[in-house]
């Protein structure tokens, strides 16, 4: 029985939809599971490890149309992009779209694509995925449905990405770590975490646009940060640490007089040209 149950799981995988993979966090609870086969399983003898399944899957060989049948998937992907860290990203999507940091195993339908990549940190890569410059990129520059993003590949590809310093990557890493956080606690701190990253970015793409009036954030961001972390890595704290810290921040950039507070409140007043119709197309496909 042990031994059964030991190969069984070599092919039945955690598969996860919309119900689990949100904005920047992913849920570990599935509901549902796969049985992962590729096209080796065209064979009629492959599943003889697996009796219990292969009956299962006898069951259904009338309606099952994969092109690898009796007991293949049709059209499987290979199983190193399901596996460690990655970033889902939702093909279509309502109001926003959805980019889900995930780094456990978490298997998808083709209603979503899979990033992987080493040349830059994946966290990072989350909160300008998610950011509203990216938004307002990809509804002006990808695939519309009426008000509903079709993310495809095409579009994904052609994201101008700007790869920052190791450390600008890391600081951006720990809002998106607080964002995820703050969703499994189930706290109201996410939005002003989003309106930071936001700040950020807008800060590495208009650099010198947002020198010359006075509206750059990331100097000031970089300090309240210091200041609240005290060169402890996010990573490494405990629950209740990061809750400590996550409270430390939203305190700082909830306080009017705060530079980088004062900062965002003027973004749409000294960058009527730019950083404003960004900022009221988010508002308009949120409500």
């Amino acid at each position: 029985k042990k031994d059964f149950i030991f190969t069984s799981v070599q092919i039945i995988k955690p598969i996860y939809n919309s119900d689990q993979l949100h904005r920047y966090w992913a849920d570990r609870t599935n509901l549902f599971w796969i049985i992962y086969t590729n096209s080796q399983f065209k064979d009629t003898n492959s599943m003889r490890n697996y009796p219990n399944l292969k009956s299962h899957l006898d069951q259904f060989k009338n309606v099952i149309t994969s092109s690898n049948k009796p007991y293949g998937l049709h059209r499987s992907r290979k199983q190193y992009f399901f596996q460690g860290e990655k970033i889902l990203s939702l093909r279509k999507c309502s109001s926003r779209p959805v980019f889900t940091y995930s780094n456990f195993d978490s298997y998808v339908s083709q209603t979503y694509y899979i990033i992987k990549t080493f040349r830059i940190n994946m966290k990072y890569l989350t909160g300008l995925f998610n950011s509203s410059l990216v938004e307002f990129w990809l509804s002006n520059r990808g695939k519309m449905q009426g008000s509903n993003y079709q993310i495809d590949k095409g579009p994904l590809l052609e994201i101008p990405i700007h790869k920052p310093s190791e450390k600008i990557q890391l600081l951006i890493s720990i809002l998106v770590d607080g964002i995820i956080f703050s969703k499994k606690i189930k706290n109201e701190y996410c939005h002003i975490f989003e309106k930071v990253i936001d700040g950020f970015i807008f800060n590495l793409y208009f650099y010198d646009y947002m020198k010359e009036r006075e509206i750059d954030v990331l100097e000031f961001a970089e300090q309240d940060m210091e200041k609240v972390l005290q060169g402890q890595n996010f990573d490494n704290l405990s629950d209740s640490e990061k809750e400590k810290v996550i409270e430390q921040l939203h305190t700082y950039w909830s306080q009017p007089d705060n530079e980088v507070v004062k900062r965002m409140a003027q973004f749409k007043e000294k960058s009527p040209d730019i950083l404003k119709p960004i900022l009221e197309s988010q508002q308009l496909s949120v409500e």
